[in-house]
């Protein structure tokens, strides 16, 4: 997103108000949408994924970025929330921990290599592209999240019968 900034001429001051955002924004919604989420149907929330790099494909002025941070940050609430959820609510009570240590590590390999690949997407084919692509892969967790669905609640059931 730095790099995008840059050719869309805003300043570094400007980057750094922009991803400000998405620290108040953590810290002020980060309980609360975790809390109201973890109810049956919470991976229809992933769909938020995608939705909200659409906007940055779109984005032509500093007032459109400030939105798609704001939607993204959300979405990043949302996804961090549902994520270990769904994870506790799928894998039986002894290998919980485990399931959610290797998706840290998996999430820790993502942080280094989405931005090398944002790097050469933003190079060879531009910004919009390049949030298109983005916005396809969220897009593509929500459908995979919207299919785990009927597992998720069918766990929840036997976890509340069996008292797991």
């Amino acid at each position: 997103m730095a790099l995008v900034f840059a050719q869309q001429g805003y300043s570094a001051v400007q980057y750094g108000q922009v991803m400000s955002i998405n620290g108040v924004m953590i810290i002020l919604l980060g309980l609360p949408p975790g809390h109201s989420i973890s109810t049956p149907g919470h991976p229809r929330w992933q769909a938020l994924l995608g939705a909200d790099f659409l906007i940055h494909a779109a984005a032509q002025t500093f007032a459109v970025h400030v939105l798609a941070v704001a939607v993204w940050t959300l979405g990043e609430i949302l996804a961090y929330s549902i994520s270990k959820t769904i994870i506790s609510e799928l894998a039986a009570s002894g290998q919980r921990g485990t399931y959610i240590g290797i998706v840290g590590s998996m999430s820790g390999l993502a942080t280094l290599i989405a931005p090398l690949l944002g790097g050469v997407l933003l190079a060879r084919l531009g910004a919009a592209p390049m949030w298109l692509v983005v916005a396809g892969l969220g897009f593509a967790a929500a459908i995979v999240f919207l299919k785990l669905e009927g597992r998720v609640t069918q766990r929840r059931a036997e976890i509340l019968a069996l008292g797991d």
